[in-house]
């Protein structure tokens, strides 16, 4: 008795879940809906810009902390601190640039997120 039971309940469940979910997103806005206007047009290109001093992951900026230590850390105009324990810093400061870096991905990463931005707009913008 008990095992038809829970044979009559698994099969219950199984015919209410198969009914499909027609889905329509309030929250997210496609490329379709957007540009549509001079004003969306306008909005995508200020989209491009912030990426140069927002970063997406809300660590370092483009043109913030992150450039002042790829640029200036490997010269006389600043060094790292000798308490700095962060080894990618450290190699900053003896102007060893690899991929691997933190810092240095960081600022690839960031470059081409703009780019992306950019060519996105390009393909749906009115010309």
């Amino acid at each position: 008795m008990k095992r038809l039971a829970i044979i009559l309940l698994l099969t219950g469940i199984i015919g209410v879940s198969c009914n499909k979910l027609d889905e329509s997103p309030s929250s997210l806005i496609t490329a379709t809906q957007f540009y549509k206007t001079k004003a969306d047009a306008i909005a995508a290109v200020s989209a491009i810009y912030s990426t140069t001093n927002t970063d997406a992951a809300g660590d370092f900026p483009i043109y913030g902390r992150n450039l002042n230590l790829l640029t200036g850390n490997g010269s006389d105009d600043q060094i790292f601190s000798p308490s700095n324990t962060n080894p990618d810093v450290r190699a900053l400061g003896t102007a060893t640039y690899v991929s691997s870096n933190d810092r240095v991905k960081k600022n690839w990463q960031q470059h081409y997120f703009g780019i992306s931005r950019a060519n996105v707009a390009i393909d749906n913008s009115q010309h």
